[in-house]
């Protein structure tokens, strides 16, 4: 519908009854106005009383008190159907930068409802009917932003907190999260049944070696002497405290400091006595694991616990050497480029390529789903330096599952243990999007 631009006398124009009912604080609105002028113009409609507001209620009455005699108008003809008034003055109102990504948000659904129920619903085979892309056209934004900002306005009618975020950026963002769980629970409670035909059945199985439970327990109900390699990346501190937090015999950890309390070492260093014996126990003779660790303090403490569970090696480790690092203690400490293993063995175990150098030179991945997460790549790498083909692989803090991932490519069976569903679901979704043989943390 065409309008035109005047200026036409305030007191030629009436106000009907509003949708918005408080002005709120006009004191910053009537300094721009008074510095800048007005940057959009009010729209107004002609009736048979005159010319009745449409859209700008609130620079009309900042105007009103700043006592401007004349204001700039967009001029729409007399229109008799009330629903589509409405959708101008919300359409209106779309441009007014005091609007909050919420409000701006149900202005465009409401737009794009109330042009529906005028025009009707377009489909694909109908000629009429009212779309996504008129109103995008409508508003002067993409059908994209349209779609988005209507999804977003449902959303913060569920939930009144996704309205009151910093910005739309940060709302879209923590409504895609909720969008991914939604997607990871359903895909998860699907997967798990045999008969839904979700997964291929190699696909099946490798989700399925992915278990829910406490590492402990649930290794002393594996079988003894299964599998020919753990790769083992223990939590430390605050990650530890959520892994244990539901043992009532772990309680007291939860209340130190693993790195710099000796008490808290000491009780650490328990929960590793308890852990490292059920490892052995699963592991056939003539295997390997790895013990992901942190020199400081854990380098003599977690050798010598190697050493009382019955496993032989060295204090020299393997190291992951990464493209990037950090350091909580930058004045002092330099940054951190790598991470590092013990590689230990059960029995007479060989490498299975003699000669192998223990450095592993592997950029971070991008886009981490984990905070402790290592790359695929690196996994295919340290395996085929210690397994055979056909190996079974055991990993008790499973985490990303990507060493469950490495293991699928190259064909060899692996079994993972978590406590956090929510890592079981993100595996999931990765083993789903993928195939085996090209799951990639770099793609």
């Amino acid at each position: 519908m065409k309008s035109k631009l005047d200026n036409i006398p305030i007191k030629l124009i009436t106000v009907p009854d509003r949708a918005r009912k408080d002005y709120g604080d006009i004191n910053e609105l009537k300094a721009s106005m008074t510095n800048e002028g007005l940057i959009h113009p009010i729209a107004v409609m002609e009736s048979a009383e005159g010319l009745q507001l449409l859209a700008g209620g609130r620079r009309l009455h900042a105007a009103t008190e700043l006592n401007w005699e004349f204001m700039p108008c967009k001029i729409f003809p007399l229109i008799e159907d009330k629903r589509l008034r409405k959708a101008i003055e919300l359409k209106e109102n779309t441009i007014r930068k005091d609007l909050s990504y919420a409000e701006a948000s149900k202005i465009t659904k409401e737009v794009h409802a109330l042009l529906i129920d005028i025009k009707g619903q377009k489909l694909r085979s109908s000629e009429g009917g009212h779309s996504l892309r008129a109103t995008a056209e409508l508003l002067g934004v993409s059908a994209a932003t349209v779609h988005a900002d209507i999804e977003l306005a449902f959303a913060i009618e569920q939930d009144p907190e996704l309205g009151k975020l910093k910005n739309k950026t940060e709302a879209m963002s923590e409504l895609h999260k909720r969008k991914e769980k939604v997607y990871l629970n359903e895909l998860s409670s699907r997967a798990s049944k045999k008969s839904s035909g979700l997964l291929t059945d190699r696909q099946q199985s490798i989700v399925d070696g992915y278990m829910i439970g406490d590492a402990i327990e649930s290794m002393r109900k594996l079988t003894p002497r299964t599998f020919n390699f753990l790769e083992i990346d223990p939590p430390y501190g605050i990650a530890l405290r959520k892994t244990v937090k539901t043992e009532e015999k772990h309680k007291d950890l939860l209340k130190l400091d693993m790195e710099e309390s000796a008490e808290g070492r000491f009780k650490y260093m328990e929960w590793i006595d308890q852990l490292l014996p059920e490892c052995n126990r699963v592991m056939k003779d003539n295997s390997w694991l790895i013990l992901w660790f942190s020199i400081e303090p854990w380098v003599d403490l977690l050798f010598y616990a190697l050493k009382r569970a019955g496993f032989e090696g060295t204090r020299t480790p393997l190291l992951w050497i990464k493209n990037n690092g950090n350091t909580r203690t930058p004045n002092i400490h330099l940054r951190n480029y790598y991470e590092c293993a013990f590689y230990f063995r059960k029995g007479n175990a060989m490498l299975a390529k003699p000669g192998s150098r223990n450095v592993f030179s592997f950029p971070v991945i991008p886009d981490k789903i984990h905070p402790n997460e290592k790359p695929v790549e690196m996994y295919m790498d340290i395996l085929s330096v210690f397994c055979t083909p056909g190996s079974t692989i055991l990993s008790p803090f499973a985490g990303s599952g990507n060493c469950l991932l490495a293991a699928a490519n190259l064909n060899m069976p692996a079994v993972g243990i978590d406590l956090d569903v929510e890592n079981r679901q993100q595996f999931v979704a990765r083993v789903h999007r993928g195939l085996p043989g090209e799951y990639s943390s770099y793609r």
